[in-house]
């Protein structure tokens, strides 16, 4: 998946780019005007190409990385809630502790997945900068 980026920070071979949520803007009727049009992530990249901040680049990341990570995110809190459900079942008698036991382990799901993702993402950072689109650092230095 390719993205367009500016590059805010640079630290050695990383870059911190942040990107405009073109999918999430795609097709919108509210032109803007909604709560997710123009909001900006901020991410962390390679940037072995050597781009400066005020760059704008084009940041790419397998495809397969960001199936894994939609999966993850969409398909581990729902499995985390069914399991726990059928397996609470026959150790509580009353009808409503399954249902707290299955909302507490889709809740504890989320808590995995923001530590897993500051804790392994950085470290496999697989995004990189392909191609350096606009170099208006160094123009403005020439």
């Amino acid at each position: 998946m390719k993205q367009t980026a500016i590059v805010i920070e640079t630290k050695g071979d990383i870059a911190t780019v942040e990107v405009k949520r073109q999918s999430a803007c795609e097709g919108c009727k509210m032109s803007g005007a909604c709560c997710s049009c123009g909001k900006t992530v901020t991410a962390t990249v390679k940037n072995k190409l050597g781009a400066l901040p005020g760059d704008t680049v084009e940041v790419e990341a397998p495809s397969g990385t960001i199936l894994t990570y939609a999966l993850i995110v969409f398909v581990f809190p729902v499995a985390a809630a069914l399991l726990s459900y059928y397996l609470s079942v026959p150790i509580f008698a009353d009808e409503l502790y399954p249902y707290l036991v299955s909302l507490a382990a889709f809740i504890l799901s989320f808590v995995v997945i923001y530590i897993f993702a500051n804790s392994r993402a950085a470290e496999n950072n697989r995004m990189e900068i392909t191609r350096i689109l606009q170099d208006t650092h160094r123009r403005n230095n020439s």
